[in-house]
């Protein structure tokens, strides 16, 4: 099924994502004067969609069957991993750009090296974990959550260290991607490695978001930047909605399935949380005349959060079961 929609599955997860950023610079320029490096820096913020948030209510909606004849809850759940990454890199390529010295042709071309490095130091850390250790050793679940949890912190780390911190967070989503490959070729688990994986997320999701909290002084969030993020995001909504009917367009889908797709790809949290306050950090080490900027985009990020998150998931639980076609 997922070959059959590979080409939507594509479209769904870059378009919308190019959309819904360059509307989210036109509307923070006019509305907020950031300038336009930043207005892209905060769209690609905004633009990943939380697979924590919906992908609950889509594995229930799976083993209820609903939706699956036509491959709906596949190719949401696959889109969104692809729109996270691209949402990433472009991330990376905004960073990059906002804090680098140098010539303006040397900026431009620190975003795809970091693109490319991250993605081959991915492929290689994948294709080493998706063979070490090998599948008749004991503890192998424990063994592969421990490598690929150490390399995800190492990337992320090292990255930072060597002045490429948009390369980490790829490197990690593509490395997690080629070794559930290997080890599905294998005939080994991965699903094994992924209850585990999601456990230690159990733990460590909670510390994410306290510690954004802990970034935010409620004090310092003008009356009107709540007003203006809540009209950003109206806007934004409504243009991936648009973008999202567009690429359904030639689908089997019907209205229903058309809306829940739509629904399913509105709320932010996670991601969010992980990279809106990478801008805010590197202003107070580098370039302190940043942080009003910087501080304005995370703010914006936790209210994205704040206002999207339990919306969308509330819709999609009560409202999922009427929107998907049983399979019969």
């Amino acid at each position: 099924m997922l070959k059959k929609l590979s080409l939507v599955v594509t479209q769904l997860a870059i378009l919308p994502c190019i959309t819904e950023t360059i509307a989210a610079a036109v509307v923070t320029h006019y509305l907020l004067g950031l300038p336009w490096i930043w207005g892209l820096l905060l769209g690609c913020i905004l633009s990943p969609v939380s697979s924590a948030v919906i992908l609950p209510a889509l594995l229930d909606f799976k083993q209820k069957g609903l939706g699956e004849d036509k491959g709906i809850i596949t190719l949401v759940m696959a889109a969104c991993s692809f729109d996270d990454i691209f949402c990433i890199s472009a991330f990376g390529v905004c960073l990059s750009i906002i804090f680098s010295e140098g010539s303006w042709k040397a900026n431009a071309m620190r975003g795809p090296m970091e693109v490319g490095i991250g993605v081959c130091v991915g492929i290689v850390w994948g294709l080493i974990t998706g063979f070490i250790p090998h599948k008749c050793e004991s503890s192998l679940t424990l063994k592969r959550t421990y490598i690929i949890t150490a390399g995800g912190v190492l990337l992320t780390f090292g990255s930072k260290m060597i002045d490429l911190p948009g390369a980490g967070p790829l490197a990690i989503m593509t490395a997690a991607f080629v070794s559930a490959i290997c080890w599905k070729k294998n005939n080994s688990f991965s699903d094994e490695v992924e209850v585990a994986t999601n456990n230690v997320w159990d733990f460590l999701e909670p510390l994410l978001f306290a510690s954004i909290g802990t970034e935010i002084d409620l004090s310092s969030i003008r009356p009107t930047l709540i007003t203006s993020a809540s009209v950003l995001l109206v806007i934004t909504s409504l243009v991936r909605v648009v973008t999202c009917f567009f690429v359904l367009r030639d689908t089997n889908f019907n209205l229903r399935e058309k809306i829940f797709v739509n629904i399913a790809w509105l709320p932010k949290a996670t991601v969010q949380a992980a990279i809106g306050p990478i801008a805010l950090d590197m202003a107070r080490s580098r370039d302190e005349r940043l942080i009003p900027y910087a501080s304005d985009v995370l703010a914006i990020s936790v209210l994205a959060i704040l206002i999207t998150a339990p919306i969308g998931a509330i819709i999609m639980t009560l409202r999922g079961e009427y929107l998907l076609r049983k399979q019969y």
